[in-house]
């Protein structure tokens, strides 16, 4: 049966939808993963060719997708939010890969990502960070702006902006962090939607606007 395809922003809608308002205790039990967060259409130039990930149960249930379902928005990513979690689940938390191809557990199908691209690291002890390594890619992974060499790695801390290439550029967010978020979120998705609706209408008006001479 074919799954109805949907785009980044549609999937950011519906789990800000569902989980606005969601006490934190709950929200942090269901989605016990950080995030990546795009909140802007890519840098021009950079060729849109969509996001896959794998989904985690929680944010299947937000966007209505069957488990098995790894599509690529069906429209130019505006917003992404990707849950940083592994594909094969263990008593372990591995390390989260992140490339082109789909073979990566976070699969960005941008020309300028490489097919394995990064990792993302789960914090080695209690009271330290997820981190971000490079894992020899062409163009390179930046944080807040500086290009990590190949190989290393940084640790990040909510705010945290990592960049996959270069245009592509994703806020990093704890559950603890993005949940006082939501709200945010909501009102932004909602104004965007207003100016959208209110951009859909002018050409029907103008249609209907004879000209005076």
């Amino acid at each position: 049966m074919a799954v109805p395809q949907e785009s980044g922003s549609e999937m950011l809608a519906a789990f800000v939808e569902q989980f606005t308002g969601v006490p934190r205790e709950e929200f942090l039990r269901l989605c016990p993963h950080p995030f990546l967060l795009m909140e802007a259409a890519p840098a021009p130039g950079v060729p849109e060719a969509g996001l896959q990930t794998t989904r985690s149960d929680y944010l299947e249930s937000a966007v209505s997708l069957a488990p098995s379902a790894r599509v690529a928005p069906a429209a130019p990513a505006r917003e992404l939010l990707v849950p940083v979690t592994p594909r094969v689940r263990g008593p372990a938390l591995p390390r989260v890969s992140v490339g082109r191809t789909r073979a990566n557990d976070i699969v960005l199908a941008f020309e300028q990502v490489s097919k394995l691209h990064a990792f993302l690291v789960p914090p080695p002890a209690p009271g330290r960070c997820w981190s971000v390594a490079d894992a020899g890619s062409t163009n390179g992974t930046h944080v807040n702006g500086l290009r990590l060499g190949k190989g290393e790695g940084v640790e990040l801390v909510p705010g945290d902006v990592v960049d996959f290439g270069g245009g592509l550029p994703f806020g990093f967010f704890t559950p603890e962090a993005l949940h006082p978020y939501l709200p945010v979120l909501a009102r932004r998705l909602r104004a965007r939607a207003s100016e959208e609706a209110a951009k859909a209408r002018l050409p029907r008006l103008n249609e209907g606007t004879s000209r005076v001479d």
